[in-house]
């Protein structure tokens, strides 16, 4: 099995059921309960309410518009502290 490492989840407002569905079963899941994810959407209100429940789960938001930069910037950002905090296969 391949496990990715990290996923690009986007949460589209008008698909919200699916779209939370989707991230609590990432989360629930012990082989992807670990996968860093980045969480891109245009529900900045939805977000915000939902921010600090974010932050303790790690997830990174990227709010929509974002240009592509913004998006490697979040994607290295994740890896780069998750790298850090696990030890290197030999």
């Amino acid at each position: 099995m391949i496990k990715p490492a990290l996923i690009v989840l986007d949460y589209m407002w008008a698909n919200e059921d699916a779209s939370w569905s989707l991230f609590q079963m990432l989360r629930m899941d012990p082989a992807t309960a670990a996968i860093p994810i980045v969480l891109c959407t245009g529900a900045v209100h939805e977000v915000k309410a939902l921010e600090d429940h974010l932050v303790t789960m790690g997830v990174t938001v990227v709010l929509k518009p974002f240009n592509i930069d913004q998006l490697v910037d979040a994607i290295g950002e994740r890896l780069g502290a998750d790298r850090a905090l696990r030890p290197i296969d030999t």
